[in-house]
């Protein structure tokens, strides 16, 4: 069964500068509109199987989270999400075992991967996953609650082992050009060895800082500065 086809994401890893308080990030409503497709074509497909929805209080917890019309979440709603996805996924993948057993000589198309050379939910987890990564103010040490997200990101690279990832660091306007340009390098690089502590090859990550000089948004306000304020995660072709 072909799997479901997601326009592919830009993998940016917004490492956002946010205050001790401040814990969830904005999506936007094509990001949610992708992911919601997903999962309904997953269930869709699951129900034509005749399988019985064992994940009922899951899928109303999730349900709920992408109808909220605020879009916020915070990195245990994500992680929420994407748990409910796997299990979705585990449970088309045993049925789709337990049909090619019945019927061994029915070949399945190939499942559709993107140009990088990963499956596109895969995309869509990183770029998801990417903007709950936050660090306390002003320096390069991440937050508590930064580690579970960089974790199902590094499942991520090591299912790919043959793959090259540049991570690149960003800031917004505050603070001098220098001091900026030091800190956007500390933050990639702080991503970079979490990645190779957790055994990723240091040959396959590179990192570099842009500081100032590449803002995705206006600096002239919190929330252009929140969303300049990032780690970016690029395959490298």
């Amino acid at each position: 069964m072909k799997k479901f086809l997601i326009v592919v994401f830009a993998l940016q890893f917004s490492a956002l500068c946010f205050s001790q308080s401040a814990t969830t990030q904005h999506y936007t409503d094509e990001e949610v509109g992708k992911l919601t497709t997903y999962i309904t074509e997953l269930e869709k497909r699951i129900a034509a199987s005749g399988s019985v929805d064992a994940h009922a209080s899951d899928k109303k917890h999730v349900d709920f989270l992408l109808k909220n019309q605020s879009h916020n979440y915070s990195n245990a709603d994500i992680i929420k999400i994407f748990k409910y996805i796997k299990d979705l996924e585990k449970k088309e993948s045993e049925n789709d075992l337990a049909a090619s057993t019945a019927a061994a000589s029915i070949k399945k198309d190939p499942v559709a991967v993107t140009e990088s050379g990963i499956l596109p939910v895969e995309e869509l987890e990183i770029n998801f996953y990417q903007k709950v990564i936050f660090f306390n103010r002003r320096t390069d040490t991440l937050k508590e609650e930064s580690y579970k997200p960089l974790d199902e990101v590094v499942y991520i690279l090591i299912k790919y082992p043959d793959l090259h990832f540049e991570i690149e660091g960003h800031t917004d306007s505050v603070d001098t050009e220098a001091y900026n340009q030091d800190l956007s390098e500390k933050r990639a690089l702080r991503v970079k060895n979490y990645f190779i502590s957790k055994g990723i090859p240091s040959d396959r990550i590179t990192s570099i800082g842009y500081g100032e000089s590449r803002p995705i948004d206006t600096n002239e306000t919190l929330e252009g500065k929140a969303r300049n304020r990032r780690v970016e995660i690029k395959i490298e072709k």
